[in-house]
């Protein structure tokens, strides 16, 4: 699916609809095709979960105890804005590589893809697109700490 939403952005003209690209998508390239993104996207998301997560359950508690329990909120913000900015870091260069096998129309592995950016850019290559990246994920994310937070306090998973 990520590949498919990827195509129809890069190329404006890949498809009308979802089921129409994922028929071209599968003529074009078979069955694997459908999985040609994977690496890349294990690449992206496996360090932003683990460090969204990481982070957040290393952060909130520490600034908690510091706090007056009136200022708690503000430190669950403060974390939560925290590990949304590490999670961006820690998967933008498997976003970056997540675009580029996705966008691209040759069969190139994952490495040579890397290797290329690498190369003509150096390691800003692979943070190209890093500000817009940050608004955009840094808000999701810090919404979803902070409700997630709220939820584990009520579900009785966390002593507040």
């Amino acid at each position: 699916m990520e590949a498919l939403r990827i195509r129809m952005v890069s190329e404006l003209d890949y498809a009308d609809n979802m089921k129409g690209g994922m028929g071209r998508m599968f003529k074009e390239s078979g069955f694997r095709g459908l999985f040609r993104g994977l690496n890349a996207m294990m690449a992206k998301q496996i360090p932003y979960t683990i460090v969204k997560q990481v982070s957040f359950d290393v952060l909130a508690p520490l600034s908690l105890s510091a706090l007056r329990p009136e200022l708690a909120i503000y430190a669950v913000i403060g974390s939560a804005f925290v590990s949304s900015v590490l999670s961006t870091l820690s998967s933008h260069p498997g976003d970056m590589l997540l675009s580029v096998v996705n966008s691209s129309k040759s069969k190139r592995k994952l490495r040579t893809l890397a290797r290329e950016i690498l190369e003509r850019d150096g390691v800003k290559g692979f943070f190209t697109g890093l500000n817009a990246r940050f608004l955009h994920v840094g808000l999701i994310v810090t919404v979803q700490l902070v409700a997630y937070d709220f939820f584990r306090k009520c579900f009785g998973l966390v002593v507040v």
